[in-house]
């Protein structure tokens, strides 16, 4: 299969893993040992360094076309929903394409990606598995809408329809806005255009979407490098879904330890 690439926030799949792992941890910190409760703590940390590392490593993901994509009902639905509502607004089918580089955490991370006529915007739809809550169960599927755009100073402009809270920062030339799920593929396209700074690079084939996409993955990755175990307290927090306080403040300080272990700086608040 040949290699794509578009850039997207597709590669937020990966920290959806950190709920899980919060949640799961929170529930058997209620009735675990001392030390059965540390070691769970260290392997918060470890699952959390591995999810962060997809989005703060500065090398492009794996991106494959993906001929028959194991879809549910629900999300081929909304997938094919949407790409009526793109192409109605002159929008090209790139393919439905599979991030590996995140997959291989175990959540495969599969889009359906579009560009417009002029070639200067990216579009994707996609779902997500929801977050896992304290008692274990997985929420809803998340379904996501995105238009995207590299300007000609280098930054990005992403609009995007999703009831997620924002987790991550990507850094300042991501100039990142979420409208509500349901948001209209019209109404989304015509406020991508008018938050741009500018007509935009254009992308002519696959192969240009590839670079445009390593260039995105660089700017995050620079904007997040000095951040020990690659996520703010305020970040962690977030993603604290089962709202335990005493948990969150374990996990950040075994990541903190595990930075300075290995000689990095002191987190950002």
């Amino acid at each position: 299969m040949q290699e794509v690439e578009t850039y997207s926030e597709n590669i937020l799949v990966a920290v959806l893993l950190l709920a899980a792992v919060l949640s799961a941890v929170a529930v058997g910190l209620k009735r675990a040992h001392r030390r059965l409760m540390q070691i769970a703590i260290e392997q918060a940390a470890i699952g959390i360094e591995k999810a962060i590392a997809v989005v703060s490593d500065p090398q492009p993901h794996d991106f494959v076309v993906v001929t028959d994509p194991p879809y549910d009902d629900e999300t081929r639905a909304f997938v094919e929903a949407q790409s009526q509502a793109l192409q109605a607004l002159s929008f090209r089918l790139l393919g439905d394409i599979e991030d590996r580089t995140v997959s291989a955490l175990g959540t495969p991370a599969i889009m359906r990606a579009f560009v417009h006529a002029d070639g200067t915007v990216l579009a994707s739809a996609f779902v997500r598995p929801g977050a896992t809550g304290p008692d274990g169960i997985p929420g809803p599927i998340v379904k996501v809408l995105e238009f995207s755009s590299e300007n000609t100073d280098e930054s990005f402009t992403e609009t995007i329809a999703s009831d997620e809270t924002p987790m991550l920062d990507m850094g300042p030339r991501i100039d990142m806005l979420r409208l509500p799920a349901g948001t209209s593929a019209e109404v989304l396209f015509q406020k991508h255009l008018a938050r741009r700074k500018d007509a935009g690079v254009g992308v002519s084939d696959l192969d240009a979407a590839i670079q445009q996409a390593h260039r995105r993955q660089a700017l995050v990755a620079a904007a997040r490098k000095d951040i020990p175990g690659g996520i703010t307290r305020a970040e962690l927090s977030v993603l604290n879904v089962g709202n335990d306080e005493r948990l969150l403040t374990q996990v950040y300080d075994e990541l903190q330890r595990r930075a300075a272990a290995r000689g990095t700086q002191t987190a950002r608040p």
